[in-house]
């Protein structure tokens, strides 16, 4: 945000505003369009899958989202998952025990 501000030659605060405001809108927006899924159902939804990490590759997650074919997100799921591969012992004496919460 500081570099955005300084680009558009705006206060720090001006862009802490307007994303906050253009956040308000973009849940607006969604709930409309979920709100418009009771009279006009969809016929085709494309679920995906993906990994990322919190903090550290030794704190993996899953991201599931499922999304219509028009690109328009129906729902997101965040999942913590244990380490995997070369890191997942060092993950366990590090931070302990990860339940899977993935579906």
């Amino acid at each position: 945000m500081r570099r955005s501000a300084r680009l558009l030659g705006v206060h720090r605060e001006t862009v802490a505003r307007k994303l906050r405001f253009l956040g308000i809108q973009a849940r607006n927006l969604h709930s409309h369009f979920l709100e418009s899924l009771r009279t006009n159902p969809i016929d085709h939804v494309q679920f995906d899958d993906m990994e990322t990490f919190e903090h550290s590759k030794m704190k993996p997650l899953s991201i599931s989202l499922a999304v219509t074919s028009g690109r328009k997100i129906l729902a997101v799921e965040v999942s913590q998952m244990p380490a995997k591969g070369l890191l997942a012992r060092r993950a366990v004496e590090k931070y302990g025990f990860r339940a899977d919460h993935r579906l």
